[in-house]
């Protein structure tokens, strides 16, 4: 199983650093691929960050939009949910990772993975340095893919 945070599910549909190597792991591999519900939401916010940025355009949004919206109707990604219980494991990790930073949004994509109850069985692909470390510390394997810091 494979699930993919929000900064690594991004560059599958945008072209940046580390595009590619996303691109690639969802091809080739032969591993479920996940999200949560909060990848869908946590998604749609950061195509409009960029319409506002002026690194996309309305039109290039609208077609990555349509895009990962077939690969969710197509089941390319199973959507796991994000219930009460989440929240409540989130909290907890920030406090099993202190003095590590993680940021409660981080937190949540972990308590997914952990409340899979198959940790051993996943690895989590992020971008974001600071998830990465929290996320190791709890033993979950983990790749990065073009670190922001």
């Amino acid at each position: 199983m494979i699930y993919l945070d929000t900064s690594a599910l991004a560059k599958a549909y945008i072209s940046e650093m580390g595009s590619d190597a996303v691109r690639d792991l969802l091809i080739k591999s032969e591993s479920s691929m996940h999200v949560s519900t909060l990848s869908l939401v946590e998604f749609r916010c950061a195509i409009g960050r960029r319409v506002r940025a002026g690194s996309l355009t309305e039109s290039e949004s609208q077609r990555i939009l349509a895009s990962f919206q077939s690969d969710l109707d197509t089941d390319v990604f199973e959507v796991l949910p994000i219930d009460n219980a989440h929240h409540v494991s989130a909290r907890r990790l920030i406090d099993a990772v202190s003095p590590l930073p993680l940021k409660a949004l981080d937190a949540l994509h972990l308590a997914v993975l952990q409340r899979t109850g198959a940790t051993d069985r996943i690895e989590f692909i992020t971008s974001d340095a600071q998830q990465a470390q929290a996320a190791r510390a709890l033993g979950i394997t983990t790749q990065t893919i073009a670190l922001k810091i």
